[in-house]
This record gives structure tokens, C-alpha cells and sequence, in this order.
């Protein structure tokens, strides 16, 4: 769905789809979405001078009441016949598109703005093709060397089979033609072209290419950065306008049903969405090995920078800490602990210490853990 609705914001600069209640369903949540084209939104016929605009409906103030939705889907062979469209309520509509200016009503394609640069672009890789081939066909020319030579006619033309020559007509010398299409600049221009493609949602020329053999770490580092906000920014857009709208509306079925409690007042929403993968990982894992030091960072604000629930990694990692000890193995957790209570050794060895080493240091650790808990709970009975 929500490839769909990226793809729709691409071409057609909005999205629209329909919450519906699927009676079918014998148990759980009831609530559909009925994916809608834009291209079916439609003013009806008879609707001239109304506050229909472009299938959408509004009042005086500007505020939506209802779509207009063309009954037969466009292509279809139906709608060269049935022009009939269904008004469905505002309520029952989720409608996402950027409202660039005050009174628009329907979405402007993304990818609008590029769409000249694409014909530039079609017409200068055409024509610099026909150029190359223009030059390839006619490499080979006869050139006159003496004036008494016998002349040939210009419109006539010596047949030479492909990869063959064995002659050269006296008087004439031959002389290949010097390719200068692609130009030595065509690579530049065009990956100047091909950078204003992706300029509406801030993707550099690397993604759009799908290649960054032109750079080096910082410069795709930096590139990738300005790309991640970019779509940081509209996966919160899609977030305000479509997801948490569809959540309240599950929500409160399950509630009604009797599936979930009543949410609280000030209950919030947190959103993981899936994180590309950094350029070098090991170093943005050293990064946030040194803002959870310096305390800059969290744990919870490095799991949401990686796509993961930081309530899920304590939980997974506790549970893994405790299969490890129990099959007498060294979890990566308890040997990193070691290693920094450790410190380096009489020889200046900061590599960690041996299996053996880390058994008898957590054995020992869980020693002194247990009679601190025992002294903490005779200094409380002592002090009742």
C-alpha cells in the first residue's frame, strides 16, 4: 500500500483511498482500505457553478465534504458509456498530497518539474546516437589528389564490403572521418540533466544513477544524509496525513469491539521506519559507541536511528546474555563490560580477556553482586 501510494505521488502527486467496513469478517478489526485512482475523481456533469472542484467537494469556507468518485474505472470500455459517479463522505476518504498553495485541492505530480529535463534529455541522447552513427556509416571518404583525376559524380557511391577493402581509384586517396560524437563533455552534461530528476524529493545523483564509483566516503556520506532527511521528511508527512489517521480509526473499532481498552488522554505514537544502510558501518558504529559514552545519545535514539524497538533489543539481548551463560559461553555484551573494567594488562594488551579469564571475572562479579544484595537487605532489616 504504501508503494502504491509513493508511486501515485510520483505520477499523479496524490493518493486516495477509501476506509471501508468489510462485513465478511466474522472476528477482529472490520476496517478495509479500498484503494481509489486519482484519475476517478471526477466533477459531475450536472454540477456546473457548484463547490465541486475536480471531484472535490467543499463549503464556503474551503473545508471538504465529500469526493466525487467515477463509478466505472478510467480505461475501462464502461466509461466511454457511464459517466455516473458515487459521493462518498470526507470522513471516509484518506486524500494525501502536498498542498504547495492556499486553495489547492488536488496534487501536483513529483515528478512534474523534471518532465522537460526528460524530453532534454530523450532528444540530446537520440541525437548524439544518430551523430555516432552518421560517422560510423560514412568513416571511410575518397579524397582527389590531383586535379586531372577523372571525376566522379557526387551523388554516386562505391560499395565496399563490410571489414574489406582492396582498392583505391587512381588519383584518390582514402581518409576516415574522426567520430566527435559523444562529445568529450557529454558524460558531464548529462549527469547534470540527470541530477535535476531527482532534485523534487532531494535524491542525488548517485541514487539516481544507481552508482557512486565517482565517490568517495564523505562526499556519499554527506549525499546520503541530504537524501535521508528528505525522506524522513515524508514519511512524516505520510505519518500526519494517512497512517495515524487509519491507526485512531482501528483503534477505536478495537475498543468498541472490546478488543483493547480505552487508550489514555496523553497516550503517543512512535513510528519505526525501515533505515538504508550507512555507507561505512563500521564507523557509524563507533560514532554511536561514543555519544552513548559521552551520554549525547540514548539507546532508545541510536535503536529508532536503526529501525529497531530499543524495548525489544534489551529484551532480545537479556535473553541471549542468560542462553549464553547457561551453555558456558561469553556473550559479546558481557566480554565488551569486561574489556572496560578490564583495562589493559601488564603487557599493554587491551584485546580482552580468554574465555576462561571472562568466566572467572563474571563468576566472580555475580559473587560480589549477591553479597552486595545481602548487605543491602540486612542494612534494610536492621534499620526497620
Amino acid at each position: 500500500m504504501l508503494q502504491q501510494w509513493i508511486h501515485l505521488c510520483w505520477k499523479r502527486g496524490e493518493f486516495v483511498s477509501q476506509t471501508v467496513t468489510d462485513r465478511t469478517v466474522r472476528a477482529g478489526i472490520k476496517t478495509r482500505l479500498n484503494q481509489i485512482h486519482p484519475k476517478r475523481l471526477m466533477t459531475p456533469h450536472d454540477s456546473a457553478g457548484s463547490t465541486i472542484r475536480m471531484g472535490v467537494e467543499l463549503d464556503r469556507v474551503g473545508r471538504r465534504l465529500a469526493y466525487h468518485v467515477l463509478d466505472a474505472f478510467a480505461g475501462d470500455t464502461d466509461t466511454l458509456y457511464n459517466r455516473s459517479t458515487s459521493r462518498i463522505l470526507s470522513k471516509n476518504i484518506i486524500h494525501g498530497f502536498r498542498q504547495l498553495e492556499p486553495g489547492l485541492v488536488r496534487g501536483v505530480p513529483w515528478m512534474a518539474p523534471s518532465l522537460p529535463t526528460i524530453a532534454e534529455l530523450r532528444d540530446f541522447d537520440t541525437e548524439t546516437l544518430d551523430a555516432a552513427r552518421m560517422a560510423a556509416d560514412q568513416a571511410v571518404v575518397f579524397q582527389a589528389t590531383h586535379p586531372d583525376v577523372d571525376f566522379i559524380e557526387h551523388q554516386e557511391v562505391i560499395e565496399i564490403e563490410r571489414r574489406t577493402f582492396s582498392f583505391v581509384p587512381p588519383g584518390y586517396e582514402m581518409k576516415q572521418l574522426t567520430p566527435a560524437q559523444p562529445h568529450t563533455q557529454y558524460r558531464e552534461f548529462r549527469n547534470e540533466k540527470l541530477r535535476e530528476l531527482g532534485r523534487p524529493v532531494g535524491m542525488p545523483l548517485m541514487t539516481v544513477a544507481l552508482d557512486s564509483s565517482n565517490h568517495n566516503y564523505s562526499s556519499a556520506r554527506f549525499d546520503g544524509q541530504v537524501y535521508n532527511r528528505h525522506n524522513k521528511a515524508i514519511q512524516a508527512w505520510l505519518t500526519r496525513v494517512a497512517l495515524r489517521p487509519l491507526l485512531e480509526l482501528v483503534l477505536r473499532e478495537a475498543t468498541l469491539a472490546g478488543l483493547l481498552p480505552s487508550a489514555p488522554a496523553d497516550v503517543e505514537y512512535e513510528w519505526t521506519w525501515p533505515v538504508p544502510p550507512h555507507v561505512d558501518p563500521s564507523k557509524e558504529a563507533q560514532a554511536q559507541d561514543i555519544r552513548l559514552q559521552n551520554g549525547t545519545a540514548s539507546l532508545q535514539l541510536v535503536a529508532a536511528e536503526n529501525g529497531l524497538d530499543w524495548q525489544l533489543v534489551l529484551k532480545q539481548t537479556k535473553r541471549e546474555v542468560e542462553d549464553y551463560r547457561k551453555a558456558g559461553l561469553i556473550h559479546p555484551a558481557d566480554r565488551a563490560l569486561l574489556v572496560a573494567g578490564r583495562g589493559p594488562d601488564v603487557n599493554g594488551d587491551t584485546d580482552g580477556p580468554t574465555d576462561d579469564e571472562a568466566r572467572a571475572m563474571l563468576a566472580s562479579l555475580e559473587r560480589r553482586t549477591e553479597y552486595l544484595e545481602r548487605l543491602i537487605q540486612r542494612v534494610a532489616h536492621n534499620a526497620v
